[in-house]
């Protein structure tokens, strides 16, 4: 009866790890819908391995603090894992249960995503599509794992800093839940979209048909790329052009200065290639999306991550792929009018959150979850993974 009486509940808080540190976002539903009720960004200097033990110890220290400061409400959190540590793999498989096949991934999966023999690790799969081959229908399953050991060590770090995780999973299920949000009606269900995000470290394409996942891959071209290949092309120092290059992406922004004209052409000369490249990429995964499923045509591209604002990179995209192309806004009709923020963040009220994409997937984890069949349906599309996991039932044991 008291739940009833609430005019508002706070979600977990998403933790959203990058190659650059974290970002972490909480929801809120209230009566006139979502809102930020809080969110923060964590930076750090050390570029190293997702995986590196000391990395993974200064980066939980920086989460639990950032926690403790700011205006989070409660200790509940989503850990979205860094992409880096992520692996992928398709497989044409006859249909089956999903128990035998849970079953046969966690007898084959490690090899056939090719971890190292002994290697512990945390295997989950997901169905993309029916593929027809002659009179056969066959499954399009992707394989989705990652090392078991830092996710063990992330977990149990927060865990003894006070903070409660409950689920964990990879990035771009997050981003699909994000978008999924507005993508409800019954004739969306068919609509395909394309989302781009373009990280640091690396980038990634997802294609979803409806609210499902139905394509995902990784690519090794980040913001870290486009800054080595301009200060080598420029003969500038790197840190330089690594400060040139956050600025035009900032000088959209309210509040921002505009760089200057020479210096923002003589960039984009450079990048141009890489961002065709780029977008030369995520043309070939819609073509094999269209050759695999005979899917329908994509009807836009949504283009999100921390580098999403590299001017030009729309241009790119639309010239490319001949559909309409912009910055993402997984925070499209959530309110930000009163969000509190610690640390260097860029949500502002009326303007794209590209880079948030990711921490608002994961703190609407549990949003979704109104019946069994619903929780089961986020198991099988988003749980990476469904055994080993700590989630709230374990937690709550």
């Amino acid at each position: 009866m008291i739940d009833l009486l609430k005019t508002s509940r706070t979600l977990p808080i998403g933790i959203d790890l990058g190659s650059t540190g974290a970002r972490l976002l909480q929801l809120a539903q209230g009566r006139k819908g979502l809102r930020v009720a809080a969110s923060a960004r964590v930076d750090l200097t050390s570029r190293a391995a997702p995986d590196d033990p000391a990395r993974v110890q200064e980066l939980i220290e920086a989460i639990a603090n950032t926690v403790r400061a700011g205006t989070f409400t409660g200790t509940n959190c989503i850990i979205g894992l860094d992409d880096r540590m992520v692996r992928t793999r398709s497989f044409r498989q006859p249909p089956m249960p999903e128990s035998e096949l849970a079953k046969a991934a966690s007898l084959d999966g490690a090899e056939k995503l090719g971890f190292p023999e002994g290697q512990p690790a945390e295997i989950s799969t997901f169905i993309a599509g029916e593929v027809r081959q002659g009179d056969e229908v066959r499954h399009e399953v992707v394989y989705v794992g990652a090392p078991r050991a830092p996710i063990e060590t992330m977990v149990r770090g927060l865990m003894e800093r006070g903070l409660r995780p409950l689920h964990v999973e990879p990035g771009f299920c997050a981003e699909a839940r994000a978008f999924a949000r507005t993508f409800q009606r019954a004739e969306d269900r068919l609509s395909v979209r394309v989302v781009v995000d373009l990280g640091w470290a690396s980038s990634s394409v997802l294609l979803l048909r409806g609210t499902d996942i139905a394509f995902y891959k990784r690519l090794d071209l980040g913001g870290d790329q486009l800054t080595k290949h301009a200060a080598e092309r420029l003969g500038l120092d790197i840190h330089a052009v690594a400060d040139l290059r956050q600025r035009r992406m900032q000088a959209s922004e309210p509040g921002h200065t505009p760089v200057d004209a020479k210096v923002d052409r003589a960039i984009y000369q450079v990048t141009r290639p890489l961002l065709n490249d780029l977008a030369h990429e995520v043309k070939l995964c819609m073509r094999y999306y269209a050759v695999t499923f005979r899917g329908i045509r994509p009807e836009c591209c949504h283009i999100v991550g921390g580098e999403a604002r590299e001017p030009g990179l729309v241009e790119a995209f639309e010239q490319a792929l001949h559909i309409p192309a912009k910055l993402g806004d997984p925070l499209q009709g959530v309110s930000v009018q009163d969000a509190a923020s610690t640390g260097r963040t860029r949500i502002v009220a009326g303007a794209p959150a590209p880079d948030w994409a990711v921490a608002c997937g994961l703190s609407l984890r549990l949003s979704q979850r109104k019946s069994r069949r619903a929780r089961r349906d986020a198991t099988r599309t988003a749980d990476v993974p469904p055994h080993g996991m700590v989630d709230e039932r374990k937690v709550a044991a």
